[in-house]
């Protein structure tokens, strides 16, 4: 498709080459190799090649248990108004209302939660034509980005290849494009009907992760279901990693709706759970993606957690309700219920907040109230909360808003005011904050998703067990390679770390360093610094401007001790900018550095480990 070559035009391709070569190269094996380079290989070539060996972590003859806790290690994320999960959480902290709003006539009213440049996609960093690229979906294609992110910020991007990581995602319909512009009965238009449910096929695709592709779709406890069905492929050692999530955009030109009583949308255009006068929901967006690991696999691989998946439970409502779009008491507790009875008993006790559904319409908040009273039964010291006030309704992907929100609370041991509640329903039985409140020390935490259609998810965290203290020996010097698919990509990339660096100790410029090394992927373009505090560092990333393409950059072989040479790029500026290739490293530095044999070879073999591949240095 890349190419815009079908089925017929491949049997063609496969005629002439074996005409031409005299080969006898099958169908298959043109579909295998649909760039112009791997053909060119694969035709040069006079033995085929052997299939990539995937390379597990995790013995398949090992059957953990059903209660095996699950480490989150990443998670990536975009909201109403919020363009990461950094200014999601801070706009939650300061109470923030994240809806863009217009002046509404009549019943149409014109509210609704938007995320900025979603139209931005980088086509030639994915190897996609513009075209290609044009005709896919928005929340393909956010998605996609949103897993590279987790991925990356979980340090396995750079070994995907060798991992069986499954992809556990689901999407609400799209209003992007219209079907019934493509010929009837064309792949074209089939494809554009069904394209939300490529979300996770896609991005496996793309990534080349061959794990399980699984799509799921629970309506608004889409997102949260991914998660349970991610778990249990972990805990049934199906998969390595698993990377899970869901997704809901709403177009900028897509932001009005009609108002008709009864029905869940807001007439006033504000979501207000918890107050007497709340009158429905707002659609707003969220995409969100995280990525799962056994704990005792987490722990044992040092890997940062950022939180712990104690259990779970879920349900269907079943026949006995008033219709199969309205929610039901007994179904949310029987969920609920199964949630608590995975846990210890002690441990039960120990969750002090809810991050609630609640949507903001008024039967169904008090349906779920009543199913959270009957499951737990010391209700009077839990606070619960719903992040729907702030960013909307996100539909599918409005379970990870609501994770993402719980994640941090137990991190920061804070709990985010809830807001637009002018009048305080006082027959809740809950603690609901209108400031910012402290959670307790040593508290769990949960967070429900209802669907329409009645499946129900009550998922239960808590925070990662103390890493164990480490005594290593600190380096001095610590090299920050970064790269991007263009000098653009790379300068951004070197701003953002400088701005995540600012504040932090030097402690953490170790643990930095080390990400970069080895855990990211190694674009074309790429710089490296070598610097021994932060503020050095911040100050050198944020004086990059001119990044150098790999393929620029030569070494020669010198004789001797081994020495590493770097460049001055002006005298008047201490600032040196290189590359790294892949067979070469470059150190700035502002004259010839001696460095000693002894000092030389680990850091050779540092570095080769780093980026599995071999250095090349003077020697």
């Amino acid at each position: 498709m890349n190419l815009g070559i079908d089925s017929l035009m491949i049997e063609q391709i496969r005629s002439n080459i074996n005409k031409q070569f005299r080969r006898q190269l099958t169908s298959r094996e043109i579909y295998d190799n649909c760039s112009l380079d791997r053909l060119s290989k694969l035709v040069a070539s006079t033995a085929k090649s052997k299939p990539q060996e995937i390379v597990t972590n995790l013995p398949r003859d090992e059957a953990p248990n059903q209660h095996t806790d699950i480490a989150i290690i990443a998670y990536s994320g975009a909201f109403s108004d919020c363009a990461d999960v950094d200014q999601f959480w801070n706009h939650l902290l300061a109470g923030k209302d994240c809806i863009s709003r217009n002046e509404s006539e009549d019943d149409l009213v014109d509210a609704a939660g938007i995320i900025a440049d979603i139209n931005k996609f980088d086509h030639k960093f994915w190897n996609l034509t513009h075209e290609d690229a044009s005709m896919l979906d928005p929340q393909l294609r956010v998605f996609l980005q949103t897993t590279y992110q987790a991925l990356e910020k979980s340090g396995y991007v750079h070994q995907r290849n060798s991992l069986r990581i499954g992809v556990f995602a689901g999407a609400e319909p799209s209003e992007y494009g219209d079907p019934n512009a493509e010929a009837e009965g064309s792949l074209r238009r089939l494809f554009a009907m069904n394209m939300k449910d490529f979300v996770p096929t896609f991005t496996a695709h793309m990534l080349n992760l061959r794990g399980p592709a699984v799509g799921v779709y629970s309506a608004c406890s889409t997102a949260l279901l991914a998660i349970t069905q991610a778990c249990n492929s972990l805990r049934l050692s199906h998969v390595d990693l698993a990377v899970a999530g869901g997704i809901s955009l709403v177009l900028p030109n897509q932001t009005r709706y009609v108002f008709q009583e009864g029905l869940v949308l807001s007439k006033t255009g504000t979501c207000r759970p918890f107050d007497k006068d709340a009158d429905g929901t707002v659609r707003g967006s969220a995409v969100g993606c995280v990525v799962l690991k056994r704990l005792d696999q987490a722990l044992r691989d040092n890997d940062r957690v950022e939180a712990v998946i104690k259990g779970y439970g879920l349900s269907n409502d079943g026949l006995h309700k008033a219709s199969f779009m309205a929610p039901n008491c007994q179904g949310q507790y029987e969920c609920i219920r199964d949630a608590l009875s995975s846990l210890r008993a002690d441990d039960v006790d120990r969750i002090a907040y809810v991050e609630c559904h609640a949507t903001g319409t008024r039967v169904g908040d008090e349906i779920e109230i009543d199913a959270l009273k009957k499951a737990y039964k010391n209700s009077h010291h839990l606070t619960i909360g719903s992040v729907k006030a702030n960013i909307g309704h996100g539909f599918a992907g409005s379970g990870m808003a609501g994770l993402f929100k719980t994640i941090r609370i137990l991190q920061e041991q804070k709990i985010p005011p809830q807001i637009n509640i002018v009048k305080p329903r006082t027959d809740i039985g809950f603690k609901v904050n209108t400031e910012v409140a402290t959670l307790p020390a040593d508290s769990m935490a949960a967070v429900s998703s209802f669907g329409i259609g009645g499946t129900n998810v009550h998922l239960i965290l808590d925070k990662p067990p103390p890493a164990p203290e480490k005594h290593e020996q600190r380096a001095t010097i610590h090299i920050l390679p970064l790269s991007g698919s263009t000098a653009q990509a790379c300068v951004a990339q070197c701003r953002a770390v400088a701005n995540y660096l600012k504040g932090k100790s030097d402690a953490e410029l170790g643990k930095v360093a080390a990400t970069l090394q080895c855990r990211r992927d190694h674009l074309p373009h790429r710089v490296a610094v070598a610097v021994s505090s932060i503020p050095e560092a911040v100050l050198q990333l944020e004086a990059v401007s001119s990044p150098v393409l790999a393929d620029d950059i030569d070494i020669s072989n010198g004789e001797g001790k081994a020495r590493i040479w770097a460049n001055i790029l002006s005298s008047s500026n201490p600032l040196q900018i290189y590359g790294l290739t892949d067979l070469k490293l470059i150190l700035r530095n502002r004259s010839h550095a001696q460095i000693s044999t002894r000092t030389c070879r680990p850091t050779s073999l540092k570095i080769q480990s780093a980026g599995e591949k071999r250095l090349a240095l003077k020697v």
